[in-house]
């Protein structure tokens, strides 16, 4: 018998959006200020069990940002010196 999908019941206060924070990391538009963008109008990807709806961001752009960009420096820093090192 298939499970049913729990469907949480609207908050009092209603629903918190917010976009999904693994697109932020890896958005070139990281840094910027998304208070602007109507997330209540997005599409919602996971309820949570408090009163949080996560959602797909429609701005999000796919590619590289600061954090990416310095994440994959170190890690070429790590294994120029480690290759040199062992």
């Amino acid at each position: 018998m298939a499970k049913k999908k729990k469907k949480f019941v609207e908050p009092e206060g209603g629903w918190l959006f917010h976009p999904s924070g693994d697109m932020c990391m890896s958005c070139p538009r990281l840094l910027d200020d998304c208070s602007h963008l109507e997330f209540a109008n997005m599409k919602a990807v996971m309820e949570t069990y408090e009163s949080h709806k996560i959602v797909k961001c429609t701005e999000y752009v796919h590619g590289d940002n600061e954090w990416t960009k310095l994440q994959n420096f170190k890690q070429g820093v790590l294994s120029y010196v480690g290759s040199h090192y062992s």
